[in-house]
């Protein structure tokens, strides 16, 4: 699981763009409205919340395999959706790969320990139970 920091600081030509700082790393995670042809592009599958310019975004990529897509979706979109009432979240974004087998979830948290108190709740535990995809 990877933690960033959101600094904005780093203006872009895209309207939705947040440029992510990690260990001196750089991401720019922006939103298109038509899809792109290469890179990493993603369809938003499942979503809840707006981003933020500040906060904590946590990424946890999923690889996927064909056969286990369906099943995987059919699971987020059924969720509880206990995280939305969770103390501290901002967003999430369910993110399906367009060129590859690596599904994303994204979450924002007004702080780290934000996330680090959903990640110790029994609503977490619930959410995370093991169903196997691949």
């Amino acid at each position: 699981m990877s933690y960033f920091v959101i600094d904005d600081s780093v203006s872009s030509n895209f309207e939705k763009g947040i440029n992510i700082i990690s260990n001196g790393d750089s991401l720019l995670l922006y939103e298109l409205d038509q899809k792109a042809n290469n890179g990493k592009t993603y369809e938003i599958i499942d979503a809840s919340g707006e981003l933020s310019a500040s906060g904590a975004i946590v990424l946890n990529n999923i690889p996927i395999s064909e056969d286990g897509r369906a099943a995987f979706e059919e699971r987020f979109l059924g969720r509880a959706r206990a995280i939305e009432e969770t103390r501290g979240f901002i967003a999430i974004k369910v993110l399906r790969p367009l060129n590859d087998d690596v599904y994303v979830v994204l979450t924002q948290w007004e702080t780290e320990q934000a996330f680090k108190d959903w990640q110790t709740s029994s609503a977490y535990s619930k959410a995370h139970k093991k169903t196997p995809y691949f």
